[in-house]
């Protein structure tokens, strides 16, 4: 067990490590998480406890939305003047994201027609 959490933090250091060196745009978390998924790809031996590991932190992921909780509640007073606001800006931006899918989707369907030879298109 302390072998699969000491793979995973080395994970996440080297991840922090990398941010920082190289000024990424990212959380070093998402980095040592994308490490972890490279390292899983290609094949690499990995600590044969960490699904294990896994599994239980897993089963306290709702304990990471207690401070999700706890800032709506020491914002309510301002959640309570601005809420329709927030409320527009969640909608809007929600139909933009569906809005950008969907032509992204429709780009990438038509960019795949004519890239298919003719007589290939349909069958699988």
């Amino acid at each position: 067990m302390v072998e699969s959490l000491f793979f995973l933090l080395l994970l996440q250091l080297l991840g922090e490590a990398a941010v920082h060196i190289l000024a990424l745009p990212i959380p070093s978390a998402v980095l040592g998480m994308l490490l972890l998924w490279f390292w899983l790809l290609t094949g690499l031996p990995v600590p044969k406890k960490l699904e294990t590991l896994v599994r239980g932190i897993l089963n306290y992921l709702t304990l990471l939305f207690i401070p999700a909780a706890v800032g709506i509640i020491e914002h309510k007073q301002r959640i309570v003047s601005d809420g329709w606001w927030l409320l527009l800006v969640l909608v809007f931006s929600t139909l933009l994201g569906i809005a950008a899918a969907a032509w992204v989707m429709r780009w990438l369907e038509k960019h795949d027609a004519h890239a298919a030879p003719s007589g290939t298109e349909g069958a699988q």
